[in-house]
């Protein structure tokens, strides 16, 4: 009896012993469990406060680009319709220098006429002026523009157009069309194909501004897809 008392007491404290062992164990891994948990919580909260930061960033930086690609259309849109201005000035000129060209001759064939005299020589004039007005602004557009050689073209051309001028003049001042109708041959050999030289200049001046137009709009429509489709793939 004393035996089976004593047996029972070692067993009832193993028992005891492995309870307790187990109930250490069970709460350290409670622990370590919550604690994962905890840290897990941490970063979820943590990702959860960054998250409006790298939004806020993603959305001013895409912001600055979507500004700058709108400045540089702007400015692209400017310079696009300077260069067409010049194309629109080169045509004028050329045109109003055909129109002065032929009231030059309807001066030589009519201008026994008062009346037609006056009529085709204020229309000379008029576009004669239409010439150098669009000459004129085409070489203050280069000089801005700091093209010198560009510049230099449009002086020469300028000049040449203003000495032809000079030399109808001086042709028509030495006959008298009205009292000698002869006089009309005389004064046409006297001036025959100085304008040959400027309108072949004017017409080389339309050609280079529409191919430096077509070059340029090239240019500026390849560089906006590029920097559309950086923008657009920031927003992806």
């Amino acid at each position: 009896t004393c035996l089976a008392d004593y047996l029972r007491a070692i067993l009832e404290k193993l028992i005891a012993s492995n309870h307790d062992y187990g109930d250490k164990v069970n709460k350290e891994k409670w622990i370590s469990i919550s604690s994962k948990a905890r840290r897990n919580q941490y970063a979820f909260l943590a990702g959860l406060g960054l998250f409006p930061c790298v939004l806020l960033i993603s959305l001013y930086y895409l912001y600055r680009n979507i500004d700058t690609l709108e400045t540089t259309l702007h400015h692209n849109v400017v310079v696009l319709s300077s260069k067409k201005e010049l194309i629109d000035n080169a045509h004028h000129a050329q045109a109003a220098f055909s129109l002065q060209v032929q009231e030059w001759k309807d001066i030589l064939l009519r201008g026994h006429d008062t009346q037609d005299m006056q009529t085709h020589w204020r229309n000379f004039l008029h576009h004669e002026a239409e010439v150098r007005k669009s000459l004129d602004a085409m070489h203050i557009s280069a000089l801005n523009a700091h093209e010198d050689r560009k510049a230099a073209g449009l002086k020469s051309i300028l000049d040449s157009h203003l000495n032809i001028g000079t030399q109808y003049r001086d042709a028509l001042a030495r006959y008298d069309l009205e009292q000698n109708r002869s006089a009309t041959f005389q004064i046409d050999r006297t001036v025959s194909g100085i304008d040959r030289s400027v309108a072949a200049q004017l017409a080389h001046i339309s050609e280079e501004a529409e191919h430096e137009y077509k070059a340029l709009a090239a240019r500026i429509t390849a560089a906006q897809a590029g920097d559309i489709q950086q923008v657009q793939g920031r927003v992806e």
